[in-house]
């Protein structure tokens, strides 16, 4: 069973997520915030970061940075699940390290 860290600061959205991945036999796991993201990232591995863009605190280009810029977890794939599907946006997910 995969550990998925859902970074999700709407309700209903990352219900949809939980339940979804749950269904197919992993354990998800919900944060809301940027800095509670980090914070599971650092207390927990996750082996897979759903990111939105748009979070209250932090932006989710920046905790993409944060993640892949340090050695201990820069091997933790993350996929970006945003409203947000300008080209810009995808390019600088890219270029931070977004898988």
């Amino acid at each position: 069973m995969s550990r998925v860290l859902i970074v999700e600061d709407e309700d209903d959205i990352a219900e949809l997520l939980r339940f979804s991945l749950k269904l197919d036999g992993h354990e998800p796991l919900v944060a809301m915030t940027g800095e509670d993201a980090l914070s599971q990232i650092e207390r927990l591995r996750p082996d897979l970061v759903l990111l939105d863009l748009m979070l209250p605190d932090l932006p989710g280009t920046e905790i993409c940075r944060r993640l892949k810029s340090g050695p201990r977890d820069r091997q933790i794939p993350v996929i970006i699940v945003t409203a947000r599907g300008q080209e810009p946006d995808r390019v600088r997910a890219f270029e931070l390290g977004a898988d």
